[in-house]
Parts: C-alpha cells; structure tokens; sequence
C-alpha cells in the first residue's frame, strides 16, 4: 500500500511538472503583448511591422507543426518533447538580448526571427504534450484537455505578474531571458516523466502530413477549423492593439495594462476548469456553440462607446477581454473530444490516429488565428477601419461563425450518421454522447 501511495505521489509530482513545462510556454507568450509593442513603437516600428513580429510565432507553429505531421512517430515523440521547449527558450532568450541590438528596422528583423525559432519549439513541444499526458493519463480526454487548458492559462495568468515583476527589475530584456531561461530549467524536471512513459506503437500507423492534412479539409471538420481560427485570432488582435490603445487612449502605464491582461488570464483558466467540468458530461457541443456566442458579444461591448462615448474606460476593455477570454476557454476545451471523436467517422480506426488528428488540427486552428489576428485584423483592418468599427466588424464574421456552426451540426445530428469508432469501450467513453439534447449521438 505504501508503494502504491508513493507511486501516485511521484506519478502526480511527474504530470505537474509536464504541466509547468506547458504553462511556460503560456509565460512567454504572456508577457509579449503588455511590454513589446509599447517598447517596437519607441524604437519606430509601424503597426504592421509589430503585428508581423506578434505573429511571426505563431506562423512558425503552424508551418511547422503541419511539417511534424509527416515526421513524429512513438520512436521520437519524446525527443520533440524534450527539445521543443530547449528551442523556445533560446528563442526568447536571444529576443530579449535583441533588445541590445542594432535599432528600428534591425531590432524588428532581429525580433521576427527569435520570435520564429521560438516558434519552431513551441510546435514541437505543443504537437506531443496532448499525446504524451494521453499515455501519461489514459482513458480520460476531459481530464487531460481541462488540464492542458488551464495550466496554460495560468501562466496567462501569472505572465504579466511576473513580466512586471521582472521588468522592475531589469528592464524589458530581463523579462524574456530570465523566462527563457526557467523553460530550459523546466524542460530538465521533465525527463522522469519522459522515461516512465510508455508510447504506444499505434504512432507508427501512416502519419504523413497528407495523410493528416486531407481530413482537415474534410467538410465537418473543416467548418469547425474555421470557427477555432476565427475565435484564435482574437487573441492575435487583443495582443496587437491593445496595449497601445490603452496607452493613447487613457495614458495607461504597464503596470495597469498588465492587470487587464491578468485578468483575462484568470477568466480563462477559471472557464477552462468549468468547461473541463461540462465536458466531462458529454456537453462538447453546447461549449462549443456557446464560446462563439461569447466571443462576439466581446467585440459587441468593445464597440458600444462608439455609440455610447461615455461608457469608455479600462473597466470596460477589461470586461470585454474577460469575456473574450472566456469564450476562447470553451472553444478550446472540447475542440479536442470534438474533433476526435468527428474524426471517426472517416477511416481513422486507432485512438492514435484521432489523436495526432485532433492536437495537428487544434494547434493548425489556433495557429493560423494567431497569424491572422496580428497581422490582418489587429494590424491591417484595425488600422483602416478604427478600432471600434473593426471591432464590429470581427462581431460580425463570429455571427456568420455562428450561422455555420448551427449549420454543421443540425446536419450531424439529422444524418444521424455512426461516426465514432466502433469499438464499444470507445462508444462509452466518448464525451459526445454521456448526456441528451445538443450532444451528438450514435446510432447503433
């Protein structure tokens, strides 16, 4: 009994530590958007070149996490996990030292490329943390999805606390190599989890990338990617313009743009536990649809003062993002049992498949909105349009997220097609058919 005890304790301390290790990449990706766009504008970088740079990560996740699609197998899942976060350490590391550099165009060129091979890590480690804790942790989706979704908002969380924290300290620099630095240290108090870890051999069942990239496309599950990418890409354009708006608009310093951020972060991981909490009960669907609707009554709220001028103020900003957030939180939680469990309905016959389906397609979701939200929304039509008619204008591409949502799966549902595997404990376990109403049924 005692060994069992002490066995539990050490498996638990090994996840925990799996689980820092994903809440620091959520750290560098934190203290980005208060401190970096306010310090590109000082040294004379446009609106363009910034929301390049804000987004230049995660191009790099996306481009190569569909490269990793063709390459990860159950020899190597563990070396990408391992070095993935070594690579986006140095990566933020060297952005910090840029800092040193040559100034104005030099310091953004210099910037895009750490934030590129920051990137590159960030994708090798996000392509294999959902497989690894999935072995680490069987036979349990909603544990590991809430998990995964809250430890990464807790370093949301704690990114413009301890960014602050650091940046008091020793400057903007100090920020990004003091936390590049704690992402290799974290990295190492991971190899017990590496080695007690065993990998299924499923991995090895044809895992190319167009093998993998064709069921993206497929009708379904495409649909769903556009709404992940369309929600995703708030997060882009927050990151982007909202710093500098606070800073224009209300001659905010960082300390206050930071507890905006913060508590963002915190309705997040608050809604990824209650989401994770649903989900468990089989209310995929009902998250999903709702985090659309979230999400566009936060662009509704950014755009009242354009109406109303007298209701503009940070607590408003705050209110909105906080509902952005939260709206990310329920999209974000369930894609994964969702797109998992879709998948199915096509030949993916091994739990593996599906799974390397769903983290390729959830990270391709969000990556792709992480790009599109910088760099076209937050730096190109909020630029054109205002900030508060472009925010109108994100409300309403959700409403049209929304149309084909209701759109996807009252077709699922009137099909009334088999799509989960046929495999009985599957069936059982599936996060999708635990509970009536909008959840997707099987018929037997």
């Amino acid at each position: 009994m005692c060994n069992a005890l002490v066995n539990d304790i050490v498996k638990t301390t090994q996840v925990v530590f799996g689980l820092i290790l994903y809440s620091s990449e959520a750290l560098s990706v934190a203290v980005l958007a208060p401190f970096f766009p306010v310090e590109a504008r000082k040294l004379g970088l446009s609106s363009l070149f910034i929301g390049a740079i804000m987004a230049a990560f995660d191009y790099a996740l996306l481009t190569f996490t569909i490269l990793l699609m063709g390459i990860v197998s159950s020899e190597n899942l563990k070396l990408f996990y391992f070095f993935g976060p070594i690579i986006s350490g140095v990566g933020n590391i060297s952005f910090g030292i840029a800092y040193y550099g040559p100034p104005f165009w030099m310091f953004g060129i210099l910037s895009l490329i750490c934030r590129l091979f920051s990137g590159c890590g960030g994708a090798m480690h996000s392509s294999t943390a959902y497989s690894m804790l999935s072995y680490a942790i069987p036979n349990n989706k909603a544990k590991i999805t809430s998990l995964l979704e809250s430890s990464y908002g807790l370093g949301l969380i704690l990114g413009p606390i301890i960014g602050s924290f650091l940046f008091i300290m020793g400057g903007y620099a100090f920020v990004f190599v003091f936390l590049g630095a704690f992402q290799i240290l974290i990295c190492f108090c991971n190899i017990p989890l590496i080695k007690n870890t065993m990998i299924s051999s499923e991995l090895e069942v044809k895992s190319s990338a167009t093998f993998y990239a064709k069921y993206i496309f497929r009708p379904y599950i495409f649909a769903i990617t556009i709404i992940m990418v369309m929600i995703a890409s708030a997060d882009g354009i927050m990151d982007t313009v909202l710093s500098p708006y606070l800073t224009d608009k209300f001659n905010v310093d960082y300390s206050v743009i930071g507890y905006i951020f913060l508590f963002a972060s915190l309705c997040y991981t608050c809604a990824c536990f209650i989401a994770g909490f649903f989900l468990s009960r089989g209310n995929a669907v009902v998250l999903f649809m709702s985090s659309i609707i979230l999400v566009t009554i936060g662009f509704v709220v950014l755009f009242i003062p354009y109406c109303i001028p007298s209701l503009e103020n940070p607590y408003q900003i705050s209110f909105s993002l906080g509902i952005l957030s939260i709206g990310q939180a329920c999209c974000f939680v369930p894609s994964y049992a969702l797109i998992e469990d879709i998948s199915s309905e096509y030949d993916l016959n091994t739990l593996s498949q599906r799974q390397f389906l769903s983290t390729f397609t959830n990270i391709f979701s969000y990556s792709l909105g992480g790009v599109l939200g910088p760099l076209v929304f937050g730096g190109y039509v909020y630029d054109t349009l205002g900030f508060y008619i472009a925010s109108l204008h994100q409300a309403g591409l959700m409403t049209i997220c929304f149309v084909l949502g209701i759109g996807v799966f009252c077709s699922l549902r009137h099909r009334k097609k088999a799509y989960l595997c046929s495999d009985v404990n599957n069936v059982e376990n599936s996060l999708l058919i635990k509970k009536p109403g909008f959840s997707l049924k099987r018929t037997m």
